[in-house]
């Protein structure tokens, strides 16, 4: 994704350095949107049941991976995560 963490704070794009505070992604619908662009998403798909649950599958050139979680938010942080090959464990929700 071109990005790099530093101690409470990432550098983003264009070296722009944003704190751990102001970028949420896990918590924040706009940031979580932010990742998906970052993370060179070709398709994605959302989808919130009726009881609230919500599952989010996502495509790049390399590989496609699947979540459902409590938020579409944390979900699509998953999903991202899982495309990557990054290892997240999931509690209960």
């Amino acid at each position: 994704m071109g990005w790099s963490v530093g101690p409470h704070r990432f550098l983003m794009k264009n070296r722009q350095w944003r704190p751990a505070w102001r970028f949420q992604p896990s918590t924040n619908i706009t940031h979580a949107f932010e990742v998906l662009e970052a993370a060179a998403v070709l398709e994605y798909v959302l989808r919130v049941d009726s009881h609230g649950v919500c599952w989010v599958k996502v495509r790049t050139n390399v590989a496609s991976a699947e979540a459902s979680g409590p938020t579409l938010p944390l979900t699509i942080c998953f999903a991202i995560a899982r495309v990557y090959g990054i290892r997240v464990e999931e509690r209960e929700w």
